[in-house]
């Protein structure tokens, strides 16, 4: 986990690390910060923990599920999110699992199994996600209930037979 100081904020604005992130101008869906392809990131530092029960962790944000999950003794072995600042800070808080930045429906479950598999991963026992609300929320005065964001939930019925 990345130590919360003055320093260590400048030091990650200065890397670009930490960005302003959103262009009023630019429609969401159309940021740069989204990504619609699949990457794969930090296959060559990805280390089990074989003491720890193992996690997904879908639509990961930046990682508070995970991090709360970590202090109930599981590690994270697998992350995935389409918008690449929270894919960052995700990668900062979990250095030595796999992260998938992407379109979580462009991800392949059998592929993501056997990923782990070859590195040491026999089970996951856990699948956590913030799938977004922004569909449904009351919050969101242009909520719509045929937004496709509505039904992301289903993309863990994908992960749960491979797990």
């Amino acid at each position: 986990m990345v130590n919360k100081t003055p320093k260590n904020n400048e030091a990650l604005c200065e890397n670009s690390i930490v960005e302003n992130v959103w262009d009023n101008s630019v429609p969401v869906e159309k940021s740069s910060y989204l990504h619609e392809d699949v990457e794969y990131i930090n296959l060559d530092r990805f280390k089990h923990d074989k003491r720890k029960l193992t996690m997904l962790d879908l639509f990961c944000g930046a990682g508070g599920f995970a991090v709360g999950c970590s202090w109930a003794g599981f590690q994270s072995v697998f992350g995935v999110d389409h918008l690449k600042p929270a894919m960052n800070t995700w990668m900062l808080n979990h250095p030595n699992s796999i992260g998938c930045l992407g379109n979580i429906k462009k991800v392949d479950p059998l592929y993501v199994k056997r990923l782990l598999e070859e590195r040491g991963v026999e089970k996951i026992h856990l699948i956590t996600g913030g799938v977004p609300c922004q569909g449904f929320s009351l919050a969101n005065r242009k909520h719509n209930d045929f937004d496709e964001r509505n039904f992301l939930f289903l993309e863990y019925m994908r992960f749960v037979p491979s797990c």
